[in-house]
């Protein structure tokens, strides 16, 4: 699945791109997407005075199928309340960007005008939480958040092109358009502010921006009756395609998530935040680190049953052979787990422990089952050859020497 979140401040058109998002998913990406209406339940509410609709972080209840790389992806929707309103302070602010980069596998931070230092500080200061839900491995760097920052308004247009900028594009050695993103993010080698980008690139998978034109008069003035200048509806469409297109599906580490697994993941960080105050960052961390492993143990226990719900019906062991095939198959458990676990586990013990007890219970209820299979079998043998010794009777027998026969074979049979 794939989770995509749009923050920033009030009343700077979040909800209003969600809401694009909403009609595409909800079109199936049909050429006139675009122009579908839709109801008011169907949308994002939203409003243009100063109290916010939005109060926290919400799930938009439908879930949107989209098929992504010849697979189909679940695509949920975050709408987020916007940042330092009447109701949230610097702290909450930082607690809603750090919930939806937690959530999140594209996270768009909606910004006016331009791309700023303090913007860039105040990102990089509570992007850490996004890295808590990825690998700090090599191997694993595609599982972070994908990050564009959406800049509307903007006045730069003489230099810069509208549309998407990221290291790629627009190439970075010609002069018109010159590349924003390199103008925002300088080489490798430069110093003083370059730390902290620098900072801000490791914790997320991918970084763009993606320039807009301004709305337009007409709709800033009255938003009910006008639509925004058609240059801005063009590349908000743009956007929306080029982020579907591009999409991040959601991983807690190396594993993808599911529904369930969402679902978990959510009640999680909800019972952290039930004092209606955002956990700080080691509790995060050690609970994020204990659903992972939560996680990897249950996934790893998964793969030590399919050794066993894979053998056929017919296919029968003695008790020795079955008992050897326990030990592979828990070293195979253990390596799913240690590829999946979470980095610098302390308590890694105790899920060993755990993996170890969970495999022996399941291999020790096999056991007894094929055990039954085993003496099923002894006693179908033994019947059919019970009744082998009366089907091809030809002579008569006396009741006596009848009985006797049958005493004999059932002897056999014992």
């Amino acid at each position: 699945m794939a989770i995509i979140s749009i923050v920033g401040k009030l009343q700077e058109g979040k909800s209003y791109a969600l809401n694009h998002f909403i009609r595409y998913l909800k079109s199936g990406g049909k050429d006139d997407w675009h122009q579908q209406k839709l109801s008011a339940g169907e949308i994002i509410p939203s409003s243009d005075g100063p109290d916010p609709v939005t109060l926290g972080v919400n799930i938009w209840s439908e879930p949107f199928f989209y098929m992504h790389k010849k697979e189909e992806v679940a695509v949920l929707l975050l709408d987020c309340q916007g940042f330092y309103d009447m109701t949230l302070d610097t702290e909450k602010s930082a607690a809603i960007f750090a919930l939806s980069s937690l959530l999140s596998s594209v996270l768009i931070y909606n910004v006016t005008t331009k791309l700023d230092m303090e913007v860039l500080e105040k990102v990089r200061e509570f992007s850490k939480y996004a890295a808590l839900v990825s690998s700090t491995t090599d191997a694993q760097a595609g599982v972070k958040t994908a990050l564009t920052f959406l800049v509307r308004d903007f006045k730069r247009t003489k230099h810069y092109s509208l549309g998407f900028h990221n290291s790629k594009e627009p190439a970075a050695n010609i002069d018109k358009p010159r590349n924003y993103f390199h103008h925002i993010f300088p080489s490798p080698d430069a110093g003083g502010e370059n730390v902290t980008l620098k900072a801000l690139q490791a914790c997320f998978n991918d970084i763009g921006i993606f320039v807009m034109p301004p709305l337009g008069d007409a709709f800033e003035r009255d938003p009910d009756t006008n639509e925004p200048e058609l240059e801005f509806q063009n590349r908000l469409q743009e956007m929306v395609e080029y982020s579907l297109s591009h999409l991040v599906t959601k991983q807690l580490g190396s594993e993808q998530i599911t529904g369930k697994t969402f679902q978990t993941y959510v009640i999680m960080l909800a019972q952290l935040c039930q004092n209606r105050k955002f956990p700080d960052y080691p509790t995060i961390q050690r609970e994020t680190a204990s659903l992972r492993n939560q996680l990897a143990l249950a996934k790893a226990l998964d793969v030590f049953k399919s050794e066993f719900v894979n053998i056929p019906e017919q296919t029968f062991f003695s008790e020795e052979d079955f008992k050897n095939k326990y030990q592979p198959s828990y070293n195979v458990a253990l390596q799913v787990y240690n590829a999946n676990k979470s980095l610098g586990t302390k308590d890694e013990d105790v899920y060993i422990k755990n993996l170890k007890l969970e495999c022996r219970k399941y291999f020790d209820a096999r056991m007894v089952e094929n055990g039954n299979k085993l003496n099923k079998r002894a006693s179908d043998l033994a019947f059919n050859t019970f009744k082998e010794q009366f089907a091809n009777i030809t002579e008569s027998f006396c009741e006596t020497k009848f009985k006797n026969k049958f005493f004999k074979a059932s002897g056999k049979l014992l």
